[in-house]
């Protein structure tokens, strides 16, 4: 008998008291109608709200395998991640967000595809994607500049980094994420990045995506930040710090 599970789902969390039971609701709600062994951690990352609090009340109300990992103190998302991939045990990770921004109903897009690439990326930018709510125009124009850095900077070949709607392979997703040194926003950048460095198939998949009230990203200030661990991993790159 299979001791370990087939997926696991592995959602990072800061100050998501209000978003994520309603999240969670539906992922066990979708997970209840699926045929694989699941479970699903969710990584805290210092919150200053009730977020700890309520996922130890979920774990108790709901009827899939949830389990809670708590930071110390507010790490970032990159660093609240990593240690979510590296603590998982499925033979898939699926990474996804606290306000399922891409409804996780578009795993069915991605999980046909797991045997065919080791990482699988859900994305708003392809031309059967579907952007139900889009971002206020200030954010959608970053993106779009952002985009076409990352492709100068990194040789990255993909519409679409930054959504956090993301399968790996285990071995492949724990590979990568053991060289990962980003702990913030850049992250996406760079485990994509390590990836293609050490030849991992990357491929992308349209999803339906739709702009969460709530976000926690502050344009100016997280586009900044960005910009900043943009230039590292490029670096690092330069100097196979990568290999």
């Amino acid at each position: 008998m299979k001791t370990t599970p087939e997926l696991s789902i592995v959602i990072p969390a800061y100050n998501e008291a209000l978003r994520l039971p309603d999240t969670l609701k539906k992922i066990a709600d979708y997970i209840g109608k699926q045929s694989w062994q699941t479970e699903v951690l969710v990584v805290e990352d210092g919150s200053q709200d009730e977020t700890p609090q309520i996922v130890a009340q979920l774990i108790a109300d709901y009827p899939l395998p949830l389990r809670l990992l708590t930071l110390s103190d507010n790490q970032g998302k990159g660093a609240a991640v990593r240690r979510g991939i590296l603590a998982v045990k499925g033979d898939f990770l699926l990474l996804t967000d606290a306000d399922n921004a891409t409804p996780i109903e578009e795993l069915g897009r991605l999980w046909p595809h797991r045997q065919t690439a080791e990482i699988i990326v859900g994305s708003r930018y392809l031309m059967a994607s579907r952007i139900k709510r889009k971002q206020p125009w200030p954010r959608r124009i970053l993106s779009r500049i952002g985009n076409l850095l990352i492709r100068a900077a990194t040789g990255l070949k993909l519409s679409d980094t930054q959504n956090g709607f993301k399968l790996f392979e285990r071995q492949a997703a724990h590979d990568i994420f053991k060289r990962a040194t980003i702990d913030r926003w850049g992250f996406d950048i760079e485990i994509l990045t390590i990836a293609s460095v050490h030849g991992y198939r990357i491929l992308e998949v349209p999803v339906s995506w739709y702009d969460a009230a709530g976000s926690k990203l502050r344009a100016g200030r997280d586009a900044w930040i960005t910009l900043r661990e943009l230039n590292r991993i490029r670096r690092n790159r330069q100097k196979g710090l990568y290999a």
